[in-house]
């Protein structure tokens, strides 16, 4: 049986093994039944972070139990499209990194509806469109509030400037 230290608040997964709070070494294969029960016995948990998840949008219901969550990061999971990320919205969570997943212009439209989120950083996610960065701000449709979105040069989403060439363009015309 897997044991998490219980006064654990950051949880990480790198290098097959999760880390509590940077420390203490919980060897176990990354998948939704270990973080399941990491999230059972850790009840402190604000901040989490996995690398390379072999899981897909699944893990938000099981991070939607996380009520302390304010730091997310999702980075190279690359079956994790954002689908869910709307049952994150009523957690404190402020900061946001989802970096190399196959992240799409719905999961970035619900990541804008979490209702805390202060900072969302998005690198190489190569389905987000520049239309799927108009609900964000700097886009046509400004209802966000996020203050700082972050993107890498060389990604293929969304930029200011992207967003504002394509606030002139019309519409494509569906058949």
């Amino acid at each position: 049986m897997l044991e998490f230290a219980p006064n654990t608040n950051m949880l990480e997964y790198r290098d097959g093994a999760y880390l509590c709070n940077g420390t203490k070494r919980v060897e176990a294969p990354l998948n939704l039944e270990t973080l399941e029960e990491a999230v059972r016995q850790c009840p402190k948990l604000q901040a989490v972070s996995l690398y390379d998840a072999p899981f897909g949008d699944q893990c938000f219901p099981l991070l939607a139990q996380i009520p302390r969550l304010n730091m997310l990061a999702l980075l190279r999971g690359g079956q994790i499209t954002g689908h869910g990320l709307e049952l994150l919205k009523d957690l404190p969570l402020k900061d946001l990194f989802l970096q190399r997943t196959a992240l799409d212009d719905e999961g970035l439209a619900q990541a804008a509806q979490i209702g805390k989120l202060e900072n969302l950083y998005i690198a190489a996610c190569r389905h987000v469109t520049p239309r799927g960065c108009w609900p964000l701000p700097g886009g046509t449709n400004c209802g966000s509030a996020i203050p700082t979105i972050r993107m890498k040069r060389g990604w293929q989403g969304c930029s200011q400037r992207r967003s504002a060439r394509l606030m002139r363009m019309p519409a494509p015309i569906k058949p």
